[in-house]
């Protein structure tokens, strides 16, 4: 059934009379039957044919047109505009998509990209916007009212070019600030405690803690630079020294003649080394150098000038040991009874595995075996003995006890005794030989006589 305005037949051709006015029900183009089902108050134009089906909107005259319709057996849904950008219009331009380049545009009618959005975006519930690829996504936008959000699933960020911030803040919510080159961590701000480290593991002990070398113009402790901009020392590998002039610790007044000079707070104004877990060392201004953390005389460890040019070691405030002026050392005595000069002088045993006396002499007693040696005759020898009490050559009791008695020396000489006693076992060895010969011989002839 067809109602119009004009009451005109619509069926079987195209209409061209006047534009009808559609007043009760469907309109269908192409068939007799509508397909599909609507709501009693909703009116329907359908175009219905085998594979595309179109509404074509085209002005007069024009080589413009619009077409809405099923594109292919696939049942796509398709809006084209011929030789024209495609635009969606709602009380002005809302989104166009080019013709040409097939650039889409929201909020502007030129779109330079492919999606061109001229205009603010909301993402998802919580606010970001996700931007997914095969190989992760990212979140962008605010996600509470305090913060807006950077977010992804990948390890880590690349940026290929630099970062610039506008307000020169980066921070950290609740971690370690960590700052990388090439994948290695260079430089660390602690979460806790603020301190920085450069190329030092977390956390930083001091306020800055560096792990290497620091070169500077300048360099101010409280606000007094340290050293004008310029350093006097001088680094080599792992050594540093200054030789260009004297060095003081704890007084700006230095002599010419010292090098190296330490005034401190401890006993007598001296200066004290301290080292790691205790064990403080104290030189005070008398020349004594203290050991332990104990200052006095006559409980302490130490080490003090106790004459001219002369050094005593204490131990518990008793003297142990001295090295006198000449070189000479003491254990056990102050040096004050050593006539003969000894360069080592021990009052007591002395207890060792061995001891080993170098012969500086050119004359070792082999010379006793020499043909032309002259050994005296044990009558000689036994005259000496009784007139001397002693072996000739062999220092006496009281020389030994006055003077003492070098071990090499010594060696020596009994060495020689012993191979002038060789000598003499010998001789008598070879008498001795002698005599057997002889009393054999006697005895042959005792025994022919009483034969006879």
């Amino acid at each position: 059934m067809s109602e119009y305005a004009n009451s005109q037949n619509w069926t079987g051709g195209t209409y061209t009379t006047s534009i009808p006015t559609w007043r009760v029900g469907n309109v269908i183009i192409g068939g007799s039957s509508f397909l599909g089902s609507y709501a009693s108050n909703e009116k329907a134009l359908q175009i219905q044919g085998s594979v595309n089906s179109w509404l074509n909107l085209r002005p007069t005259g024009s080589s413009k047109w619009f077409e809405i319709g099923v594109g292919d057996a696939s049942g796509s849904a398709v809006l084209y505009a011929h030789s024209t950008p495609l635009t969606l219009w709602a009380d002005g331009t809302r989104m166009t998509i080019d013709n040409v380049t097939g650039k889409v545009g929201i909020g502007t009618t030129a779109p330079a990209e492919l999606l061109h959005l001229n205009g603010s975006i909301r993402g998802n519930i919580s606010g970001a916007l996700r931007i997914s690829s095969g190989n992760g996504y990212v979140d962008v936008g605010p996600m509470n009212p305090s913060w807006a959000h950077f977010q992804t699933d990948r390890p880590r960020y690349y940026f290929n070019t630099g970062l610039t911030v506008d307000s020169g803040q980066i921070g950290s919510y609740d971690e370690d600030l960590i700052l990388q080159t090439s994948g290695v961590n260079r430089l660390f701000v602690s979460n806790t405690t603020g301190n920085i480290g450069l190329s030092t593991l977390p956390h930083a002990t001091y306020r800055l803690d560096v792990n290497g070398s620091i070169n500077a113009t300048s360099l101010y402790v409280n606000g007094t630079p340290v050293s004008g901009g310029t350093s006097q020392w001088t680094t080599t590998g792992s050594n540093i020294y200054y030789n260009a002039g004297n060095v003081a610790i704890g007084t700006s007044t230095i002599s010419s003649t010292t090098k190296f000079e330490v005034v401190g707070p401890g006993s007598g104004n001296g200066a004290t080394i301290r080292a790691s877990g205790g064990g403080d060392v104290l030189l005070n201004s008398g020349g004594s150098l203290f050991f332990d953390g104990n200052y006095s005389y006559g409980a302490g460890n130490y080490i003090r000038p106790v004459a001219a040019n002369t050094q005593a070691f204490f131990t518990s405030g008793i003297e142990r040991m001295r090295i006198a002026s000449d070189g000479n050392i003491g254990i056990g005595t102050t040096l004050s009874s050593n006539p003969n000069g000894y360069k080592l002088a021990v009052n007591g045993v002395i207890g060792a595995k061995e001891v080993k006396v170098e012969n500086t002499s050119t004359t070792w007693p082999d010379y006793v075996f020499n043909s032309d040696y002259k050994l005296s005759p044990l009558s000689e020898v036994e005259h000496f003995i009784k007139e001397n009490n002693h072996l000739p050559e062999v220092p006496t009791a009281s020389e030994i006890k006055e003077k003492g008695q070098a071990l090499g020396e010594m060696n020596a000489l009994l060495l020689k005794k012993v191979e002038e006693l060789t000598l003499y076992l010998i001789d008598i060895k070879k008498e001795v030989n002698e005599l057997k010969t002889e009393n054999k011989s006697l005895r042959k002839e005792l025994e022919s006589i009483k034969e006879n």
